[in-house]
């Protein structure tokens, strides 16, 4: 079955995807402000989307936030009243869209964390979530797929699972065992000592979460963050590396039907 959406992952060559100062050579909010428009225009111009019909779902430990874990919002019309639709905070760790809205992007920034989507081609339903470590420690993964499965009535045979670009195993690497592994059935065998250190390998704790599903297709995203020279990463940011400064943004959009 054909997928009915268009997967982008933006990166440095766009822009920085982040309102942070300390990413900008002059601190002022007008200067940062055009440089973040700058950037989305850019986005909008490569991968083939308006800029201001965009969604950035507002996750757990960005803001603060306080919901139920695995909480879902799926987004319709009530949510693209505003000109801008970045100014639309949604808050949650799922962000799920139909494909009712055509050309509107919807995704999440990261610098070294991979972003899954998660497609129902039969039904045209689309979800997305970003995974940090302590995201797939709770097993955010798993939950993605039953989200999907009991919440929607998805059937595995129909759904297809991107993993999206992050820093790889060989180059995340802790110099001690994590305190955010707790959930040790997550992590075994993706956190592995070497000499060098710990290397976590978040891929593999994701694909073990979700094969319980027998999923139609799971892709993986080849690209290691730390080693792509287009990608910013956190990871490499605070080793010295300071030309992979940034963040990127990774997402989807239905295509829009050709009469």
């Amino acid at each position: 079955m054909e997928s009915q959406i268009v997967i982008f992952e933006a990166n440095n060559n766009e822009g920085y995807f982040s309102k942070n100062e300390k990413f900008y050579p002059i601190k002022t909010k007008k200067y940062i402000e055009n440089k973040f428009l700058e950037t989305r225009k850019n986005m909008g111009k490569h991968f083939g989307f308006n800029y201001l019909k965009m969604f950035e779902v507002r996750q757990k430990m960005q803001d603060n936030d306080d919901y139920p874990d695995n909480k879902y919002v799926v987004l319709d019309d009530t949510h693209m009243q505003k000109e801008d639709f970045l100014d639309e905070e949604v808050h949650a760790d799922i962000l799920i869209i139909s494909n009712k809205y055509p050309g509107i992007a919807v995704g999440h920034r990261q610098a070294d964390c991979p972003v899954l989507i998660l497609e129902d081609r039969k039904k045209g339903i689309t979800a997305i979530c970003h995974t940090n470590t302590i995201h797939i420690n709770r097993e955010l993964p798993k939950y993605l797929v039953k989200t999907m499965i009991d919440d929607f009535n998805s059937k595995a045979s129909n759904l297809y699972l991107y993993i999206g670009s992050c820093v790889k195993k060989e180059n995340y690497i802790y110099d001690r065992y994590p305190i955010w592994a707790t959930n040790e059935k997550v992590w075994h065998d993706a956190i592995v000592k070497e000499e060098d250190g710990y290397h976590i390998d978040m891929e593999k704790a994701i694909l073990k979460q979700v094969k319980i599903f027998d999923l139609k297709e799971i892709k993986v995203s080849p690209i290691d963050t730390a080693g792509d020279n287009q990608y910013a990463s956190h990871t490499m940011l605070v080793k010295g590396h300071k030309d992979k400064a940034g963040q990127n943004f990774v997402g989807f959009y239905y295509k829009k039907n050709e009469d």
